[in-house]
């Protein structure tokens, strides 16, 4: 029985949990599991854990990550990223020091953050940006967040 990591450069589009099915597809193995879920528009590393590898995913997922952005500044979307239908814009402009102070004051250290409607989390067996995406809007509830 094969164990071990495989590590897979996924490119946008994709789940992590479409990644994993085309794996076990692919290799013909039952066991597989991700080590963090990447957004389906983000690209980036995402550790496949395979048969008795599965056992060190709440270690993976313990350490430190790396996220790296590129932003849209002076314009908001109704879903909160790019594929959105853009409701605001703004021409207001800033300095690089504006935006460091931004960042320190509001993301960093613990935050309460509520989910937003286009995320993956589930209400009642149904992932948020379903109901969004269908017009629908639920009440979330805020949660800690250590940044």
């Amino acid at each position: 029985m094969t164990s071990g990591i495989l590590l897979i450069d996924k490119n946008t589009g994709a789940s992590s949990g479409k990644i994993v099915y085309q794996a076990r597809k692919k290799l013909g193995i039952k066991k597989i599991g991700h080590a963090g879920t990447l957004d389906p528009l983000a690209t980036g590393l995402l550790p496949l854990l395979i048969n008795k590898a599965t056992r060190v995913s709440d270690f993976l997922m313990d350490e430190v990550k790396i996220y790296e952005t590129l932003a849209f500044f002076g314009q908001k979307t109704d879903s909160q990223d790019i594929t959105g239908e853009i409701l605001e814009k703004s021409s207001k402009t800033f300095e690089l020091d504006d935006l460091k102070k931004a960042i320190d004051e509001n993301f960093v250290g613990e935050i309460l953050q509520t989910p937003p409607m286009y995320s993956a989390l589930k209400h009642k067996g149904k992932k948020l940006y379903e109901l969004a995406r269908e017009g629908k809007s639920i009440e979330r509830k805020k949660e800690n967040k250590n940044l």
